[in-house]
């Protein structure tokens, strides 16, 4: 089992959504995936998603686990696994993503890529996610667990897109984590049948 197929669970089985008000559903699993890195109970919750998804998947001590996207970011950083250049994600065997926000050094997203989408010159210009505490504009404060597309455009921003790709929400410089080397942080086994032309 890997990280993501932990993540999918969250998405398509038990449909994770804020039902019980602001960052609370029904069966506690928003609080208690925070109570595991040692959140609030209704603290924002895509970086405690991402780490009960590695928890889940057997990461050990490999994984930093954290409540806070940055402190991840800064991790993967530190060992030299943090990148910006979408066409690395060709030769990893898992990755996260995420950003940044430009006004506040602290805050930020953080994401699983299901999904390497290439043009017909083999360059990685779309992701598909998994994300925690998003929604349909693809935000980082949203009502649950949910599958996206985020397009990169001429700008070098990626940019949320809906099911006939027109953009939903503002745009982001994105970066990635590679994931490669963790238990369960390789979902690619077979690297070039699971890179998907974008149409």
């Amino acid at each position: 089992m890997t990280a993501l197929d932990v993540i999918r669970n969250l998405c398509d089985v038990v449909k994770l959504r804020e039902d019980e008000g602001y960052n609370k559903d029904l069966h506690g699993l928003i609080a208690s995936m925070n109570a595991e890195v040692g959140a609030e109970p209704t603290a924002s919750y895509c970086a405690s998603t991402v780490s009960h998804c590695f928890r889940k998947a057997g990461a050990g001590k490999a994984f930093p686990y954290s409540a806070s996207s940055q402190s991840i970011k800064r991790s993967f950083k530190d060992k030299g696994l943090l990148f910006t250049d979408p066409d690395h994600l060709k030769a990893l065997g898992g990755a996260l993503g995420g950003w940044t926000d430009l006004d506040n050094a602290w805050a930020g997203h953080i994401f699983f890529i299901e999904l390497r989408l290439v043009d017909s010159q083999g360059k990685v210009v779309a992701v598909g996610t998994v994300e925690g505490n998003t929604d349909g504009s693809g935000g980082r404060e949203g009502d649950g667990v949910y599958r996206k597309k985020r397009v990169r455009k001429d700008d070098g921003l990626w940019y949320p897109v809906d099911e006939n790709n027109k953009v939903c929400g503002p745009g982001h410089q994105i970066w990635f984590c590679d994931t490669t080397a963790i238990t369960g942080g390789s979902w690619w086994d077979i690297i070039s049948a699971k890179i998907t032309p974008h149409p």
